[in-house]
């Protein structure tokens, strides 16, 4: 969940789309108890905020199952801003809009796999490759897996590091920039390992 809700998942790196069967156990909790420290805010435009509701509306639209959020905030000291709350999609397939773009909002929009192989399809089935993670307490089965992962960045039970702010940070595909000299004929990734017990999101 630090994946789509951290920054309101107005982040280049955000973890959207996130595969298994986790989800059906997910409860939300509260994102405005100040008391203890939650700050759930706000998008940056209220036409960011109806885009964000567009991808939700075409996802429920093309098939997609709500675990949760999806709605408007109904309390009136909420209705007014540009709230979108946690929304969670369930049974999303390659072909959804949800799947191949990039919503940049707290939606996370699950889909099923069977086998590994059929992870890495569905993880490269995108024209994006800036950055992928892999949960797993098998350590050679994470590290196959991230190397089969088409993007610059790659998380390993974690979805962010301290130390991506002294990796290349390059990405692959539609989320590359270009980059020069020899490097043009090669594909820079970084992977991240976490091998804390409860990794934390930054502060």
């Amino acid at each position: 969940m630090v994946g789509i809700g951290q920054s309101q998942n107005y982040r280049c790196d955000s973890g959207c789309r996130p595969s298994g069967g986790l989800c059906e156990r997910f409860v939300p909790g509260n994102g405005f108890d100040y008391e203890k420290g939650v700050n759930f805010s706000t998008l940056i435009t209220r036409e960011h905020a109806e885009s964000v509701r567009s991808h939700i509306e075409s996802g429920l639209f093309q098939g997609a199952r709500l675990i949760c959020g999806g709605t408007r905030f109904e309390d009136p000291s909420l209705s007014p801003g540009n709230f979108v709350p946690a929304t969670i999609l369930a049974d999303v397939t390659a072909e959804m809009r949800v799947f191949r773009e990039e919503i940049f909002g707290p939606v996370g929009c699950v889909t099923p796999f069977s086998t590994e192989e059929e992870a890495l399809r569905l993880a490269n089935a995108t024209g994006y490759g800036l950055a992928g993670g892999v949960f797993s307490r098998d350590c050679a089965r994470a590290h196959r897996v991230a190397s089969g992962i088409r993007a610059g960045q790659v998380y390993i039970n974690s979805y962010f590091s301290k130390g991506m702010m002294e990796s290349p940070g390059t990405g692959w595909k539609e989320s590359g920039i270009g980059v020069a000299g020899v490097h043009k004929y090669m594909h820079s990734r970084t992977v991240f390992v976490s091998l804390e017990d409860a990794p934390q999101p930054p502060i």
